[in-house]
């Protein structure tokens, strides 16, 4: 099953931290989502710590992105939740994400997929596109 859902951004919280390395930072990025589609519908909620490198004007130019995505709803008229593993990276403005499915509950015991998403920071609305078997 292939299709597209659209995530609204409902809160984020960012802490900054130095890095272990100078000129590193090293974030806690926290992501609260409400997500709908035609087959899909519910909440997630994605934690992610980000690590990138400053430039010499004192801007982060890329960070890199990993994290875990956890979803609870409904997909194709089933029941339950499912742990994903989110990598990406930020530039600039835009975020790049990949997840990939590692483990589900009730009714999406059998689920496996993947999904992407580019996200502009000041968007909150987010286009999601997913490949998921059931």
């Amino acid at each position: 099953m292939q299709g597209k859902a659209r995530a609204h951004v409902k809160a984020e919280h960012r802490d900054k931290h130095q890095g272990p390395i100078q000129a590193r930072s090293a974030d806690v990025w926290t992501v609260l989502y409400d997500i709908q589609g035609e087959k899909i519908q519910g909440t997630a909620q994605g934690m992610y710590l980000m690590y990138g490198v400053e430039e010499e004007d004192g801007e982060v130019a890329l960070q890199y992105v990993r994290g875990f995505l956890h979803f609870k709803g409904e997909i194709n008229g089933q029941a339950g939740e499912f742990l994903a593993q989110e990598q990406g990276a930020l530039q600039r403005d835009s975020l790049n994400m990949n997840g990939n499915v590692i483990d589900a509950t009730e009714e999406f015991m059998l689920l496996t997929g993947n999904y992407h998403y580019d996200r502009p920071l000041s968007a909150q609305l987010v286009e999601v596109s997913y490949h998921f078997n059931m």
